[in-house]
């Protein structure tokens, strides 16, 4: 009986490894090469959901061991007038002294 038990749950285990390295395969082959046609989806979203138009210059991807990550970058906020509110270039973040949307938004 215990000899039963451990097959399966030596099977289920082989099952898990199987399918959680078939999606990290998916990941870096698939959906990895082809983010940047989602650029224009999740500016929107964000514009949705924040109110403001936001635009998405790049979206870079990678791997840190065995986690996959994501990054965006030269991210611009438009205020009401499509005047550039908030800036991110290369990880640096600042606000456009114009424009008092960006205290408000952030």
């Amino acid at each position: 009986m215990i000899k039963k038990i451990s097959r399966w749950v030596l099977y289920i285990l082989l099952i898990a490894l199987f399918i959680i390295a078939l999606t990290m395969m998916a990941i870096r082959f698939i959906v990895y090469p082809n983010i940047d046609r989602y650029k224009d989806d999740v500016a929107q979203y964000v514009s949705k959901n924040l109110g403001l138009t936001v635009n998405i210059g790049e979206i870079i991807t990678g791997w840190d061991g065995v986690s996959p990550h994501i990054a965006l970058k030269k991210i611009d906020v438009l205020d009401a007038e499509n005047r550039v509110a908030f800036k991110s270039c290369r990880g640096q973040c600042f606000m456009v002294e114009h424009t008092d949307v960006a205290t408000k938004a952030f």
